[in-house]
């Protein structure tokens, strides 16, 4: 399986009929820190839908999360930037 590949599958997940994903692979797919991108979708949270959910940190420790779908993702991540989704923004405009 092609690295391309590999990420698409890692962006997003499907459930029922919906496309989502969440803060957490967001974070990791555009070099941003979790936090920040936290700290971005908070501050559009009255624009996008989104899901309070946790995961386990590499410590056992309960963290805060968001489930964003497709619609949402695509209305933050202007706001949520990160030096591979500038790059790829890049490429788009020649």
């Amino acid at each position: 399986m092609s690295t391309t590949a590999k990420t698409q599958l890692r962006l997003v997940e499907v459930h029922g009929e919906k496309l989502t994903t969440t803060s957490l692979v967001i974070a990791e797919q555009f070099g941003r820190s979790h936090k920040n991108v936290l700290r971005s979708l908070d501050k559009l949270k009255d624009r996008l839908k989104f899901v309070p959910i946790s995961y386990s940190d590499k410590y056992g420790r309960e963290q805060k999360m968001y489930q964003l779908d497709e619609r949402s993702f695509l209305i933050a991540m202007p706001f949520i930037g990160g030096k591979k989704i500038r790059g790829r923004a890049n490429c788009a405009g020649r």
